[in-house]
């Protein structure tokens, strides 16, 4: 997992962004300890944000994304840990992802 988060958001080769993020949802779902790591979960957070602006990324895929960061949020292990790495990204890439975890 730490070499996968090192190279995403995807700056080329953008067809495989559905591969990618469909990992990417995958390892949120199991809540994947590598994933929820505080030293990956930042630049995971970053990723998935920056996905919900691209247009090459599917929206099933985001909705999976963000619906595993949600679930993350309001569990009693990982709700800490996420909301640790959303301080830690970029502003704009919290302020998109913010209004999902409600």
């Amino acid at each position: 997992v730490p070499v996968f988060v090192q190279c995403v958001p995807l700056k080329d080769d953008m067809s495989e962004n559905e591969a990618v993020y469909s990992c990417i949802a995958g390892l949120l779902e199991m809540k994947h300890p590598d994933a929820m790591a505080p030293e990956n979960l930042p630049k995971i957070l970053h990723a998935v944000a920056a996905s919900l602006n691209s247009e090459d990324v599917g929206d099933e895929l985001k909705g999976r994304s963000v619906a595993a960061l949600a679930a993350s949020c309001k569990d009693s292990e990982t709700g800490p840990l996420v909301q640790n790495a959303l301080s830690l990204i970029p502003p704009e890439s919290s302020a998109a992802l913010l209004p999902h975890l409600q």
